[in-house]
């Protein structure tokens, strides 16, 4: 099983389950002990990437956590994604998409800023959905 199948057999583990924050902190070093943050990243977010909405609520919850622990996510494809899946669901919270988008972005919570007149997120978003029109066909 490779490090992506892992965090989400991890996440499906704790999927609906109110956890602790005790128990969140163990599930976050759980993940953090697979392998870089790199390949742990890229394995959170290979979740938002799948066009199963399931876990997309635990996986931006992580990204929050892991985000809030000072672990760097990359602005663009971030970004575009949390936009992309927040699109496409009607369970996701639009503020917490919100406050990732401005931590990564470092910009105040009353900014103006808007991913969808960002011109490079919005080709990413156009990657993203293209993307996903492949998995599906």
């Amino acid at each position: 099983m490779n490090i992506s199948d892992t965090i989400k057999s991890i996440v499906l583990e704790i999927h609906d389950n109110e956890l602790s924050e005790e128990e969140t902190q163990a599930v976050m070093d759980r993940i953090l002990g697979l392998g870089s943050w790199e390949d742990v990243r890229n394995g959170l977010l290979a979740i938002l990437y799948e066009n199963d909405t399931t876990l997309w609520n635990e996986a931006i919850l992580f990204v929050y956590y892991f985000l809030n622990r000072g672990y760097a996510f990359e602005e663009v494809k971030t970004i575009a994604l949390l936009y992309n899946c927040l699109s496409l669901s009607e369970s996701m919270d639009p503020n917490l998409v919100w406050t990732i988008t401005k931590t990564i972005k470092t910009v105040p919570y009353l900014s103006e800023y808007d991913p969808y007149r960002d011109p490079p997120v919005l080709d990413e978003m156009d990657r993203i959905d293209r993307a996903r029109a492949m998995q599906i066909g």
